[in-house]
C-alpha cells in the first residue's frame, strides 16, 4: 500500500540532505513524492510475521485519505 502526504520543512530538510549525499534523482526534493509504502506479500505467513512485528510498537492513530493505489515493485508498476 502507498500513502502520500504533504511534507513539512523538517522533512524537506532531511530529503535535501539525503539528496546531497546520494545525488540520486530518485531522492531529489524538487521531484520526490513524499510517501509511505507498506509492504505486503503473497505469502500469508510473511504477512502475519510482519503484522506481529509492527504490532509490537504500534500506537493507534486516525488517518484520512482520498486515494489508494496498489503497486507491484521491482520494477514498479501500478496494479490497481
Amino acid at each position: 500500500m502507498y500513502f502520500s502526504f504533504t511534507p513539512n520543512n523538517d522533512l524537506r530538510e532531511i530529503q535535501t540532505q539525503i539528496y546531497n549525499m546520494t545525488r540520486n534523482d530518485k531522492f531529489n526534493p524538487s521531484i520526490y513524492t513524499p510517501h509511505i509504502s507498506i509492504h505486503t506479500d503473497k505469502d500469508y505467513n510473511k504477512i502475519i510475521e510482519m503484522k506481529n512485528k509492527i504490532m509490537q510498537d504500534f500506537e493507534p492513530f486516525t488517518i484520512s485519505f482520498d486515494k489508494i493505489g496498489l503497486f507491484e515493485i521491482y520494477p514498479a508498476k501500478k496494479v490497481l
